[in-house]
């Protein structure tokens, strides 16, 4: 389980749903405009007031391997709208560069269509959620228990938001949004004609089990409203990654659910059935699943204070006579929920062995990565560097004093 399946998701869901790929496409070609030029890259930047001071605001740039990149260009793109509207208009208004212009103008008019502001307010909400489960999953320090809870209340939140209320509290934010830009286009919300499309005649008495022709998934009959077909869509990304994380996280998730015994704050707390299929999976016989069955019986009273999985480890080291049950809880507390902090190693490595030390040999560059990766206990040593110089200049008499002292 790792936060990587988490933002897979997202970039299946992009594919699979037009309306998501053709939001996301259209912020990804406005930061590559911007980026393009210094002095468009500056009339970009936004400087914002918080109680702290001024703080300079740039467009985000999209990445399918980073994991907020895609909550916060979306959060950027909604919260500062107007901001981006007028730095389009400053761009499309430059006479000196006809190109520039065009290309500001194309941006500008989808940009400030009312299918674009909709699907920002949709996403904005939904990576709401999947942000909060992916920076839980980041953490060092986050157990499997907890994290599977939080992906299943994450789950019946996004369910939560396939509602008629919801979806009429988010095209009110939408239209808000629209109506304070004024008549910036002439497109109707309500009444915008829906080309109709037509099968093709090579399919005539076929069955055919895909969609067919382009354009969006909903239904284009001309008796449906264009209210109807956002509500589609919002429903259709809502089952979509609800769809995805169920797939991708429901793999081994039997054997995932005995972990949460181990938690005392489970319901199934050291509960003997799933715990010894837990021990079985590990290759365990017959008679350390019957020792563990003894000690689950006894520690369900003896250990029901324990406030989590950490401290029940704790008490049950200080007992010499639950082998058993210390060696089940040791292997879930050492199971790695994330491969953030492995990923997080490998980035440091970047820093480490650059070309100014491409031949160090190894015990040099295993020494610069446990200080670099290790920074919290480092940090002591990195900020107050003659601790280490003391004690290498105590090791040995030189002719030279290195004591800072």
């Amino acid at each position: 389980m790792c936060t990587l399946m988490l933002n897979l998701v997202l970039v299946d869901v992009s594919k699979r749903v037009q309306s998501v790929g053709d939001t996301i496409g259209l912020l990804e070609a406005i930061y590559a405009f911007q980026s393009a030029s210094t002095l468009r890259n500056e009339l970009f930047s936004f400087e914002v007031k918080t109680k702290s001071g001024t703080k300079k605001l740039k467009v985000p740039q999209h990445s399918d391997t980073r994991w907020v990149s895609k909550y916060k260009g979306v959060n950027f793109f909604k919260t500062q709208f107007s901001s981006i509207v007028v730095a389009l208009q400053k761009c499309a208004q430059n006479k000196a560069k006809p190109r520039e212009a065009a290309e500001a103008k194309g941006l500008l008019t989808q940009f400030r269509s009312f299918d674009v502001i909709y699907f920002l307010v949709c996403l904005d909400e939904i990576l709401c959620y999947l942000n909060i489960l992916s920076k839980q999953l980041q953490s060092s320090n986050i157990d499997i228990g907890k994290s599977l809870r939080l992906i299943k209340a994450t789950i019946e939140s996004l369910c939560k938001m396939r509602t008629d209320d919801k979806f009429e509290e988010l095209y009110k934010k939408a239209q808000d949004i629209f109506q304070v830009q004024g008549s910036v286009s002439d497109f109707s919300v309500e009444n915008r004609p829906i080309r109709k499309q037509t099968p093709s005649s090579s399919l005539s008495d076929f069955l055919v089990f895909e969609t067919t022709g382009k354009g969006k998934s909903t239904c284009n009959d001309e008796s449906v409203s264009k209210k109807t077909q956002f509500k589609a869509e919002l429903f259709s990304i809502v089952d979509n990654i609800s769809e995805e994380m169920e797939k991708r996280f429901s793999e081994n998730s039997s054997l995932l659910a005995c972990i949460s015994s181990c938690n005392p704050n489970s319901q199934n707390f050291l509960d003997p059935k799933e715990l010894c299929s837990f021990a079985k999976f590990w290759g365990k016989d017959e008679e350390f699943c019957i020792q563990l069955k003894a000690q689950c019986d006894l520690g369900k009273s003896m250990f029901s204070k324990c406030k989590s999985t950490e401290d029940l480890y704790k008490e049950l080291f200080s007992f010499g006579s639950f082998n058993e049950l210390r060696y089940i809880v040791s292997v879930v507390l050492v199971m790695p929920v994330s491969s953030a902090t492995a990923e997080r190693s490998f980035s440091s490595m970047r820093r480490i062995k650059n070309c100014l030390r491409s031949t160090m040999m190894g015990q040099r560059l295993h020494s610069l990565g446990v200080i670099s990766i290790e920074r919290e206990l480092s940090y002591n040593l990195l900020c107050h560097p003659e601790i280490v110089v003391d004690e290498f200049a105590a090791q040995k008499g030189r002719r030279l004093k290195f004591l800072l002292k």
